[in-house]
């Protein structure tokens, strides 16, 4: 969902305007993240933006169950990306504009001139970074 609508029970103002009671009030959850009271640059696509009290997944009660493992699924995808691709430049992304789905349409993406021409292979089957490796199946040797 990326709006929120809701009746004004009583006359009141908020942030300067005026709401009289039976209007209805509608609130984007994406613009929260391009508040220039919150973002110094809202407009300006920056990942490494710090801190950054974006509310891509809502807050309060509301807030996205899904959104840790969202995260962390990104951060994956990412790292892995610029270990592969490390000369990887990004343009201006050009947003999906609608009232049901809030996305991403198209990221320009450049890469630079390399030493040594690329190669991209798949990701070798093999342990995780990290884990040790698996002891072989079957019988366990005696002792």
């Amino acid at each position: 969902m990326l709006t929120f609508r809701r009746t004004a029970r009583r006359d009141t103002e908020l942030r300067g305007q005026r709401i009289a009671a039976g209007e209805k009030v509608v609130l984007f959850y994406r613009s929260g993240n391009f508040d220039a009271d919150v973002f110094a640059d809202p407009d300006r696509f920056d990942i490494t933006r710090s801190p950054d009290p974006q509310i891509g997944f809502g807050g309060g009660p509301h807030f996205c169950l899904g959104s840790h493992l969202a995260r962390m699924q990104l951060r994956a995808v990412f790292d892995e990306l610029l270990h592969r691709l490390p000369t990887l430049t990004v343009g201006e992304p050009v947003h999906l504009a609608g009232n049901v789905i809030n996305g991403i349409e198209r990221l320009p993406a450049r890469l630079c001139s390399l030493r040594r021409p690329l190669r991209l292979r798949p990701a070798r089957p093999g342990p995780r970074r990290g884990t040790a490796p698996r002891a072989p199946r079957g019988r366990r040797p005696r002792r």
